[in-house]
C-alpha cells in the first residue's frame, strides 16, 4: 500500500508544519492528505479490522493536529497581548507627536 506510506510522509510534513507555526502549509499539507486518504479508501478493498485501524488512526492524527494548531494559535494570541500591553505606543505616558507635528 504505497499510499499509506505516503500518507505517514504527510503526517510528519503536517507535524513540522504545525510545530513551526506554518498554518498556511498546514492547510494545503491536511488537503492532500485528504485527498490521498480518499484515494487510499477507493482503490483498495481494505475491510475489517485494517479498515478500523485506518479509520482509527486518522481520527486520532486529525484531532492531534487540530489541537497542535489550537494550542499554538491561542499562545501566539496571548503572546500578541502581552507584546500590545506593554508596547511603548500604547503607553499613556508615551509622546504621541508626530514627526509632522514638531516645530522646527
Amino acid at each position: 500500500m504505497k499510499n499509506c506510506e505516503r500518507l505517514s510522509t504527510i503526517e510528519s510534513e503536517i507535524r513540522r508544519a504545525v510545530t513551526s507555526g506554518a498554518y498556511d502549509q498546514t492547510i494545503l499539507l491536511l488537503s492532500s492528505y485528504s485527498r490521498l486518504l480518499e484515494t487510499e479508501l477507493q482503490e483498495n478493498s481494505l475491510q475489517g479490522d485494517e479498515l478500523a485501524r485506518l479509520m482509527v488512526s486518522t481520527n486520532e492524527f486529525l484531532a492531534r493536529t487540530l489541537c497542535m494548531v489550537s494550542t499554538a494559535r491561542a499562545h501566539d494570541a496571548v503572546r500578541l497581548t502581552e507584546l500590545l500591553s506593554v508596547s511603548l505606543y500604547r503607553r499613556p505616558e508615551a509622546n504621541r507627536s508626530h514627526s509632522w507635528q514638531l516645530e522646527g
